[in-house]
């Protein structure tokens, strides 16, 4: 799948991986929901800007959410909610935005409680999950940062790592089939929605290691000063 990374709208060659899956596996509805989002670098913004895609973006920053309003006001296809989305509120803040609960595609991009979000997510079941996980923190262990009231602090504590997300997915009835080159997203398909033959097997896809933007960048630890 790494063939495929482009970045159109998104940062981290998503856009391209997102429409090969879909050409893999097919389209249903053509709905998302992203949640944490900017006007001109998210996961979603090609599939409604380019494709048309009916969905919601939600984010809680006024500053992110008022550029989203002031680009989609005319839209009656897109939504823009300001929230700041809790593992409480997350499912009705899907079915306030009429969202099917089969909908194509998920993406949560929070800095830490990513893993929290999508637990608790109920009764929604989307086809694609796009994910932000922790790649500082290896392969080996499975690792799941506490939740967090207060926002991410820059450092490299924070979110799940490859393996805690691929277990929470598993659980839930996905598997992985890609990890993007930076390092920063998982991608899980669910698993009725995977024809046989489809994606690499589970345990073929890449790991990766911690590559962020693809500049060898680090966060400092969180006791750096």
């Amino acid at each position: 799948m790494s063939l495929y990374e482009l970045s159109v709208f998104s940062q981290n060659g998503e856009d391209g991986v997102v429409q090969e899956i879909f050409r893999r596996i097919g389209t249903t509805n053509r709905f998302f929901v992203e949640i944490g989002a900017s006007p001109n670098e998210a996961n979603a913004v090609f599939l409604a800007d380019v494709f048309g895609w009916t969905g919601c973006f939600l984010d809680a920053s006024s500053a992110e959410s008022s550029a989203l309003h002031a680009k989609y006001a005319k839209s009656d296809r897109v939504k823009v909610v300001q929230a700041f989305v809790t593992p409480d509120n997350i499912s009705d803040l899907l079915a306030s935005a009429d969202s099917p609960e089969d909908l194509d595609l998920l993406s949560i991009d929070v800095d830490g409680n990513d893993y929290w979000l999508w637990e608790a997510l109920t009764p929604f079941r989307p086809r694609l999950v796009v994910i932000e996980y922790n790649s500082a923190y290896g392969t080996s262990d499975s690792i799941i940062s506490d939740y967090r009231e207060q926002s991410w602090d820059g450092s490299s504590d924070f979110g799940s790592s490859m393996k805690g997300m691929v277990a929470l997915a598993s659980r839930l009835g996905y598997r992985l089939v890609h990890a993007d080159t930076t390092g920063v997203n998982l991608f899980f398909v669910r698993q009725d929605m995977c024809p046989l033959g489809a994606f690499l097997l589970e345990e073929e896809v890449l790991s990766r290691v911690a590559n962020f933007y693809l500049y060898d960048l680090r966060h400092p630890s969180k006791d750096a000063p």
